[in-house]
């Protein structure tokens, strides 16, 4: 069971989110590298989740290695 929640247009990390994934499509549609955007975009979904910055680096170095 995921507890992935629906989105909420009064949250602004929500918000901020989808801000981000416009960007991210945007930067990607015009062949623009949009690896800052999605780093951004990992920081505050891993926020929404509670999990702290240092977790959150430890799961990219993880999935780097694999």
């Amino acid at each position: 069971f995921l507890n992935i929640r629906r989105f909420d247009a009064a949250n602004p990390r929500h918000r901020l989110l989808a801000a981000l994934s416009r960007r991210a499509h945007q930067a990607a549609a015009c062949g623009r590298s949009c690896q800052d955007i999605q780093q951004r975009i990992d920081v505050e979904a891993a926020a929404l989740w509670g999990l702290s910055p240092q977790q959150c680096r430890r799961i990219a170095e993880c999935l780097h290695v694999m």
